[in-house]
């Protein structure tokens, strides 16, 4: 099992509780980050270039793998 220390994220109301689990790793693996005011903005469109770092930080995720 990954033992993973909830992030506070400003706006969890707005996330879909089946989605915590996976945005809560996303973060502790740094593919995603919250924004200046911890909030993570589900809702949101990204663009084509966050979309990208997001990607890239996931394929470095992917070759260095679980480091917990």
């Amino acid at each position: 099992m990954i033992n993973i220390v909830p992030v506070d994220i400003a706006d969890d109301a707005a996330l879909y509780p089946s989605y915590q689990g996976s945005i809560q790793r996303s973060l502790k693996y740094k593919i995603n980050s919250l924004d200046a005011n911890g909030k993570f903005n589900p809702k949101s469109e990204i663009t084509r270039a966050e979309a990208a770092i997001m990607l890239y930080n996931a394929l470095e995720f992917l070759k260095t793998g679980i480091k917990s």
